[in-house]
């Protein structure tokens, strides 16, 4: 079956009439061979359809909606209409445009106006039957058994195994705010002075003046020239702008409004009950890995709903020769595309990743060398980095902005539930987290998480429940006193445990039933995989019994020699932020001046919490808590008796102040220790009574 194009619009309507006929000639003489050309169902060609964008399509609508079938081929035009668009029942699809009123309507538009016919079963036997006027039809691929299971030539990503792929190379966009006028700029000026230089593309382009970033345009004007960071306008100013960010005027110019580039889009108003989504991904993982893949999940195979990559792509290459005369525009270099270089702008790094040293523009280029605008005036050696510059450019891996517009209305930014029935873990990466940020590479990331704006509470986990747990390795019969675990993490002495066996139900398989056997008790001991607990065991419970430590869970866990730090603070002049003061800091990036963490002196390890020298001029206050004691090196204020204290000690007296004559430890009834400053010694006192001194 061969399906014809329709008929094009041309001048002469009678060759266009014409035409018409022959085809309706053919279809007619066509029918029931199985050979023929046959048809589509043609708006224009059946239906007889103007897309002129003056002449009514009312009639040609109406019978279209009429016919028996579904889909309805709009062709190249404009096809205006009074119906409204509610009338367009059918699956319209093609290169014209229907103009029902004020709307413009792509030809893939459609109106549910009733359910349609549902097939009564779903699934594979019923997904893709029944009316699917509304629909495009759907899809399903299969990539078969053993297709890419066994081929060395295989690559990651294959086009010709991905139903939908593409390619979308954006070369013209703009950020909506080219340069800054943080000089300022004068009523009257044709000149205006950049933070940076200037770029020639810019000559003969206008560009609007506004006093903050992305606001209105207060006035166009026209580059004439550029030199350097100086830009000339064909006309002079008429309004004045001042560098002022702290109070919001952030002066800046601009040659285009900001604009989005994207591979899809998608608009969606939910305006009934339930639920609404962009997007839907329901993934099924059935794979069932091979013996030699149990060892871990990572040689298995991953299900995930979305994923991708994002890569700060730059073309690259080194000086293949050091640089023996800087006055010569021309460097050697080891082999690039050229056609990824000129017009690039360039910069000269000692090594990867290393401080930019130099700025240039590529001219020209050969397979072996690169011509610049300016010499570089230093003999930079053999294999310094070349990189055409992208340094400053921003990505992220999921954005969204949520706006309530007044209304009283809730927002979850993100939401996922966990339904978990097996946490033994017995093998490797069967875990299951909330989110985990891994930071590779050289260089360390600057935050895993921040908070930034106005919230009640940074960090709630009030409604969880922090417990550890593990299973029984082995039996444990009724009246034992010692169990042998997977893993004694969570597990502490006097905290409780609770081991639980619940008999499999053998009329209802999968279900547990039965006898269910529970046992809560307290922790004793632990050593590596064993627990004595009390009281022994009321019953016998088999190897894979689940045991829980309720108390084990933590809402932080940190590492040896970790720490808090306190009284940070996000400025402007710090790692990542704006000098400039337009955008705030991005997270607190100037440590404060009180830490609390874990070390070790080589003595014990201890906890402590501590001045840590960031600020409080000569603060040196620290407090420690190791194994067998507690350790203060200033003056310990209680507002009340300490009672039955054991091992408060200090270790720096001499250099505290306000001890004169001062109690610094008290058991109460009058038992104290004293320090006496004039005579530069301790007084233990007992009943009140002075005892000795030392």
């Amino acid at each position: 079956m061969i399906q014809m194009p329709d008929v094009p619009a041309i001048a002469d309507q009678g060759l266009y009439s014409f035409l018409q006929a022959v085809r309706r000639g053919i279809q007619s003489a066509a029918t029931g061979e199985t050979d023929a050309f046959i048809d589509i169902t043609s708006l224009v060609v059946d239906f007889e359809g103007k897309g002129d964008g003056a002449s009514l399509n009312d009639a040609a609508i109406v019978a279209a909606e009429a016919d028996p079938t579904t889909s309805v081929y709009v062709g190249r035009g404009e096809f205006k209409t009074n119906l409204a668009k509610t009338a367009l029942t059918k699956r319209y699809f093609g290169d014209g445009v229907i103009l029902a009123g004020t709307d413009a309507l792509p030809p893939r538009f459609s109106y549910m106006a009733s359910k349609p016919n549902t097939n009564p079963v779903q699934g594979q036997a019923g997904w893709f039957r029944g009316d699917q006027r509304f629909t495009d039809g759907g899809e399903w691929k299969i990539i078969g058994p053993n297709v890419r299971t066994y081929d060395l030539s295989g690559r990651y990503y294959e086009s010709n195994t991905i139903p939908h792929h593409g390619w979308l190379d954006v070369e013209s966009g703009s950020s909506g705010g080219q340069a800054y006028l943080i000089f300022g700029a004068s009523a009257g000026a044709t000149t205006i002075t950049l933070q940076n230089s200037a770029s020639p593309e810019w000559v003969g382009k206008q560009l609007q003046f506004a006093q903050t970033l992305g606001g209105a345009a207060v006035e166009t004007r026209t580059v004439q020239s550029v030199s350097g960071n100086t830009v000339t306008l064909t006309q002079p100013l008429t309004g004045t702008y001042v560098w002022l960010p702290l109070s919001g005027l952030h002066p800046n110019i601009r040659f285009a409004l900001r604009t989005w580039n994207g591979m899809y889009y998608t608009r969606v108003r939910a305006r009934a009950g339930g639920d609404t989504y962009g997007a839907i991904a329901r993934m099924e993982m059935s794979y069932q890995p091979k013996p030699t893949e149990l060892t871990h999940t990572f040689l298995a195979a991953t299900a995930g709903q979305f994923g991708g990559e994002t890569n700060f792509t730059t073309p690259r290459c080194q000086l293949s020769a050091t640089i023996s005369n800087p006055a010569s525009l021309t460097v050697a270099v080891t082999a690039i595309n050229t056609t990824d270089w000129v017009g690039k702008r360039i910069v000269f790094r000692d090594y990867y990743g290393g401080p930019p040293l130099l700025y240039r523009t590529v001219v020209s280029a050969t397979s072996a060398s690169l011509t610049l605008d300016l010499a570089p005036g230093t003999a930079y050696g053999k294999h310094t980095w070349i990189m055409v510059d992208n340094d400053g450019t921003y990505t992220t891996g999921w954005e969204s902005a949520y706006y309530d517009q007044g209304a009283d209305v809730a927002v979850i930014g993100q939401v996922d539930s966990f339904i978990r029935f097996n946490d033994r873990a017995a093998n490797g990466g069967r875990v299951w987290l909330g989110t985990r940020f891994q930071s590779a590479g050289s260089r360390p990331s600057d935050a895993a998480h921040v908070v930034a704006g106005f919230w009640r509470t940074g960090l709630d986990t009030s409604l969880a429940f922090l417990k550890d747990s593990s299973f029984l390795t082995s039996g444990a019969s009724a009246g034992a006193t010692l169990i042998n675990v997977n893993s004694t993490n969570g597990a502490k002495v006097g905290d409780e445990i609770v081991i639980t066996y619940a008999n499999p139900d053998a009329t209802n398989p999968g279900v547990t039933g039965g006898t269910q056997f529970v046992y809560s008790g307290t922790i004793q001991a632990v050593n590596t995989f064993d627990i004595t607990v009390s009281p022994a065991l009321t019953a016998t419970f088999p190897a894979g019994s689940y045991v829980e430590y309720p108390e084990g869970g933590a809402i932080i866990a940190a590492a040896f020699g970790q720490k808090v730090v306190w009284n940070c603070t996000g400025v402007n002049t710090a790692r990542g932020a704006d000098p400039n003061n337009v955008f705030g800091p991005l997270y607190g990036n100037v440590q404060g001046d009180i830490e609390t963490g874990t070390e070790t002196d080589g003595v014990t390890d201890y906890w402590y919490t501590r001045f840590n020298g960031k600020g409080h001029s000569g603060a040196t206050a620290r407090i420690r808590l190791r194994p067998t004691s507690f350790q203060c090196n200033v003056d310990f204020q209680c507002g009340q008796v300490i009672s039955a204290a054991k091992d408060l000690v200090t270790n720096d007296y001499s250099g505290a102040p306000g001890f004169s004559g001062a109690v610094i430890f008290s058991a109460g009834s009058g038992n104290e220790i004293r320090f006496n400053p004039t005579a530069g010694n301790f007084e233990f006192y007992k009943g009140g009574v002075l005892s000795h001194s030392i």
